[in-house]
């Protein structure tokens, strides 16, 4: 048998290949023949048999004028030009009705230091039923521009697909290292859309609004309030309406309030948060509009009180914090203050009853009686507004009274020294009242009164007043409010029938016109 390609003027050996169709290498084939025994030649068990006849198919040309479609199922045996890679019947595209040439592009695997002549290498197809992807010899699907190994093998899809992925963007599960591709509009395949709960094969619930699956099926994922389908908030099994307001709280709340039994003021029909304490773990019963404003004290008030019962004043319509006595400072002060006067008062009463007070004594009991009367009822300076200002001769008249009412070893203590200090004759001798007063006075209280009393003489060289004289016609307040000495002189000189010939007449003018009641 001749090994020579039959190609005019080629010394090439010829191909072989196996009944599948591998390449046999010369080098390889002649050392397995080389090697055979003669015991064995020709044995169905010895090497001879790999390459027997029987088991091989032979090419009459070379390797670089056989088809390429020698090796394949329809081992073609036509010669090819050297720079070509099939023969003249297989450069026409193989789908019908199509006359174009197969393309062609240069073999990447090409040698260029091992052949001077350049191979191109033909696609399976012509141009327009070749696959787009670049340098891709397969003829491309119907209804998408790719082949099977670049086309995304979703029904109808004409996408490619993605690189080390099965499938396109699309129609691939949307889990991480997933490689499955999903069909019928699903971002998950059949696995991995199941419900995240273990033991639960529902469906991963859709959200219309986002296009989005969640992580556990509807059951799993909704409110647990019945026939609410809103989605559950974040580590609660409650959606965001009937969850606590609280922070941090995922239990239920309450009917028509936001929060939930736990903080929740416990007043009746109050939806309001409870107060918080000192401890950040612990809160009060209430919320501060029914909660007592005592520091530590938790109790209920009303709402329109401030204080609990505990820590309020006890006076009707006092809303201030008791201090001492479950009263307010207001209320102590004044309690004390009436409580002061009447211990005053009983004091006087008992003064009476044992006789050892004095007419004067009564005059500033009935003062006090009137003070103790404006504290328990009227307001003090309601009383005070409705006085007459004092005159001076409303002072004068009240000391005249007292005289007239006491003995004459009490007129000497009811008088009190002037305010310059100086302390005439006539304060703590007789007062200087009218003869006839002086008689019924004698004759009440026997000799102990002065009858007569003494004329009134001015001092020698009144007309020069010196420093250090008082004038009689300007009079001053003593310390205790009355007048001084020089106006009771003049008093007593117009009660005594105006006796003052010994006076200038211009002391009798100034004394004649002072007005006594």
């Amino acid at each position: 048998m001749n090994h020579t390609c039959q190609s005019k003027g080629c010394h090439n050996e010829v191909l072989y290949k196996t009944i599948e169709g591998a390449f046999i290498d010369h080098q390889d084939r002649r050392s397995s023949r080389a090697a055979l025994s003669p015991p064995g030649r020709g044995s169905p068990s010895g090497p001879y048999q790999r390459y027997g006849s029987s088991a091989t198919q032979v090419s009459p040309y070379c390797k670089v004028h056989t088809c390429s479609h020698f090796y394949k199922n329809e081992t073609c045996l036509n010669k090819k030009p050297p720079h070509d890679s099939v023969c003249a019947f297989h450069t026409r595209c193989p789908i019908g009705d199509c006359a174009q040439a197969r393309g062609q592009y240069l073999d990447p695997n090409l040698d260029p230091l091992a052949s001077a002549v350049p191979i191109y290498v033909r696609y399976d197809v012509c141009a327009d039923h070749k696959c787009t992807v670049r340098q891709c010899p397969r003829r491309r699907e119907p209804e998408t521009p790719f082949c099977a190994n670049h086309g995304c093998p979703a029904e109808g899809c004409p996408k490619r697909r993605q690189e080390h992925r099965d499938s396109c963007e699309d129609h691939q599960c949307k889990t991480r290292g997933c490689r499955t591709s999903v069909e019928g509009g699903y971002p998950y395949c059949a696995q991995h859309i199941k419900c995240g709960i273990s033991g639960c094969g529902g469906t991963r619930h859709f959200v219309p609004g986002t296009n989005e699956y969640l992580e556990s099926c509807t059951k799993h994922i909704t409110c647990s309030v019945p026939r609410c389908r809103e989605i559950k908030k974040d580590r609660s099994a409650f959606c965001e309406n009937h969850t606590c307001y609280e922070r941090d709280c995922t239990n239920s709340n309450m009917l028509e309030a936001p929060y939930c039994a736990d903080h929740c003021c416990e007043a009746l029909k109050c939806f309001n948060s409870r107060t918080l304490t000192a401890d950040p773990r612990l809160r009060g019963r209430f919320c501060p509009l029914h909660n007592c404003r005592a520091v530590g004290c938790q109790e209920h008030v009303d709402s329109l009180s401030i204080f609990c019962q505990t820590h309020c004043c006890s006076r009707p319509k006092c809303h201030q914090e008791s201090v001492v006595e479950n009263l307010c400072l207001d209320h102590l002060r004044k309690h004390y203050i009436t409580l002061g006067r009447r211990r005053a008062v009983l004091s006087l009463d008992g003064k009476k009853q044992s006789g050892h007070i004095t007419p004067s004594s009564k005059t500033h009991e009935s003062d006090s009686d009137s003070d103790s009367e404006l504290s328990n009822g009227a307001d003090s300076s309601t009383a005070t507004r409705g006085r007459a200002r004092p005159t001076v001769e409303d002072g004068f008249r009240e000391r005249k009274q007292r005289l007239l009412h006491a003995p004459y070893r009490q007129r000497a203590d009811v008088s009190e020294p002037s305010s310059d200090g100086d302390n005439h004759d006539e304060e703590t001798g007789p007062p200087d009242l009218s003869l006839n007063h002086d008689a019924d006075v004698g004759a009440k209280h026997g000799s102990s009164v002065l009858k007569n009393p003494p004329q009134f003489t001015p001092p020698a060289g009144r007309e020069a007043e010196g420093p250090g004289i008082e004038r009689p016609d300007m009079p001053t307040r003593t310390s205790s409010g009355g007048l001084n000495g020089s106006m009771r002189r003049a008093s007593s000189l117009k009660r005594s029938g105006g006796q003052h010939q010994d006076l200038p007449k211009s002391e009798v003018s100034r004394h004649s016109d002072t007005k006594i009641d």
